[in-house]
């Protein structure tokens, strides 16, 4: 199933040693979670066995294994490096962070995060990424003022339909309110807190997309993907969620697609400002 193992490990080895350097100056404590876990219904992700008439979960999404495995309210400020599965035996690796709890302000945790995400793509000599930034909050408000049907919605949003939304069998106000959203892409949106925050990180890599959606419903609100700009498939992304009342925050970047798109001066990486 997986040629070349060592040689890709060492690719993969190369760009995760220089992430942790970043992580740590940040003050970001690793974490090491089981590969399986029982199952429940707080998962998501991973690839479901079963054991002794157990089912568990094999390498499920970190963000869910780490909630529930928190036993008392306290900050966490980790990063983890992970194979993660999503239904298949074949996984992808990640490195990624999550900020829970704390009296950091919500914004603050975001803005540092995107600094983070900036700093660890230009080390990595990555300089043309996009971070698109939406908010699933404004989705579920249309939808709920409107009785809508979440899926079939989130369906159009995800392939960026226009036609889909129009053959909707929808209030008009509705379709067109669902379509305003869609075609909302700029450096503004009229949201004090991605206003704000846009506004902090201040560069041009940073914008509004309110057709950014993330997959797992354990998002509250604010998302953001990570793209280059020439390259098909996105390098990460991640979100706001709660735990225990608290906001919180994290992301995830795919190691493979960061080792194919690292620029050949690795070895040579400068540390980078992650206020720049």
């Amino acid at each position: 199933m997986y040629k070349d193992t060592v040689s890709n490990s060492f690719k993969l080895g190369k760009v995760a040693r220089i992430i942790r350097d970043i992580f740590y100056r940040l003050d970001y404590s690793e974490i090491f979670l089981p590969a399986m876990d029982k199952f429940s219904p707080e998962l998501r992700g991973g690839l479901k066995t079963a054991y002794k008439n157990e089912f568990y979960m094999i390498k499920p999404d970190v963000t869910s294994h780490l909630l529930s495995s928190i036993m008392k309210e306290e900050e966490l400020k980790v990063f983890y490096v992970s194979e993660v599965l999503e239904g298949t035996p074949k996984g992808t690796w990640q490195i990624g962070t999550e900020w829970i709890g704390g009296k950091v302000a919500l914004k603050d945790k975001i803005i540092e995060q995107i600094s983070t995400v900036k700093a660890i793509l230009k080390s990595l000599g990555i300089a043309d990424f996009l971070i698109d930034i939406g908010s699933l909050r404004k989705w579920r408000e249309m939808i709920d003022q409107y009785d809508l049907d979440r899926k079939i919605v989130y369906e159009a949003i995800e392939k960026r339909s226009f036609s889909a939304m129009g053959s909707m069998d929808i209030p008009e106000a509705a379709r067109a309110g669902l379509m305003s959203l869609l075609q909302k892409r700029g450096k503004t949106c009229d949201d004090p807190l991605i206003d704000g925050i846009i506004s902090a990180v201040n560069d041009d890599c940073m914008m509004v997309d309110f057709g950014t959606l993330r997959h797992f419903d354990y998002y509250d609100d604010i998302v953001i993907e990570i793209y280059a700009r020439h390259h098909g498939k996105m390098i990460g992304g991640g979100g706001q969620y709660m735990n225990r009342g608290k906001d919180c925050f994290g992301f995830a970047l795919d190691l493979g697609i960061l080792s194919q798109l690292a620029s050949d001066s690795l070895n040579n990486c400068q540390e980078v400002d992650t206020n720049d």
